[in-house]
C-alpha cells in the first residue's frame, strides 16, 4: 500500500520495494536471495538428523516460488548425510501459529526429527533479541510433535543488504 501510494505521489520515479511481487510501470519489488541461508541449514538439518528425515517449512503466501530455497536446503542435507529424506510444508496463511504448529506436527508425524522452520512469528522475545533471523532449525519431538530445542538460525544482515543496493543504484545513475 506505501508503495502504491509512493508511486502515484512520484510520477516518473522508479519506485522498488522489497516486499511481495508487485509489478507496474513505475513499481518494482525484489527479494533477497535466501538459498544461501536455507543451504547452510541443510547442512546443519541433515548432520543432527537420527532419523534420515527432515522437515523444511517455506512461507507460500510469501513467496509463491521457493524451489531454490528447498533445493538448496535438499542439496545442504544430502551432503553430509546422503539418506536423508526432505518433507516440505508450505504455510498459506500470514502471522497463523496454528498453521505453524501444524506444520511441526507434521514433521514429526512423518518422522523427522531435525526441522527448518520460519522465525517463529509470535516469538516477541526471539523478534527483538535476534531481528536479522530469517529462520531456524529445531529438534523436533516426536511423541509430542513439538519443538523441543532450537539448534540453529539462519540470519542476514539487511542493513549490508539495503546499503549494497542503495549504493549500486546510485552509481549506476551517476549521482
Amino acid at each position: 500500500v506505501a508503495a502504491n501510494r509512493l508511486t502515484l505521489e512520484n510520477p516518473g520515479k522508479i519506485i522498488l520495494c522489497c516486499d511481495r511481487a508487485t509489478e507496474g510501470k513505475m513499481l518494482n519489488t525484489y527479494y533477497a536471495k535466501t538459498h544461501d541461508a536455507a543451504f547452510v541449514s541443510g547442512v546443519v538439518a541433515g548432520a543432527m538428523s537420527a532419523r534420515d528425515k527432515v522437515g523444511f517449512m517455506a512461507s507460500g503466501f510469501f513467496h509463491t516460488d521457493m524451489t531454490c530455497d528447498i533445493n538448496a536446503f535438499t542439496l545442504g542435507a544430502r551432503i553430509v548425510n546422503p539418506r536423508v529424506e526432505v518433507m516440505e510444508y508450505r504455510l498459506t496463511r500470514e502471522n497463523d501459529f496454528e498453521e505453524y504448529a501444524h506444520a511441526v506436527s507434521e514433521f514429526a508425524r512423518w518422522g523427522a526429527d531435525v526441522a527448518h522452520c520460519l522465525h517463529y512469528l509470535h516469538s516477541p522475545v526471539a523478534r527483538k533479541a535476534f531481528p536479522t533471523v530469517y529462520a531456524q532449525s529445531y529438534v523436533l519431538n516426536g511423541e509430542r510433535g513439538v519443538i523441543d530445542e532450537c539448534i540453529g538460525a539462519a540470519a542476514m544482515d539487511w542493513s549490508v543488504f539495503y546499503d549494497s543496493i542503495v549504493g549500486d543504484t546510485i552509481s549506476e545513475r551517476g549521482a
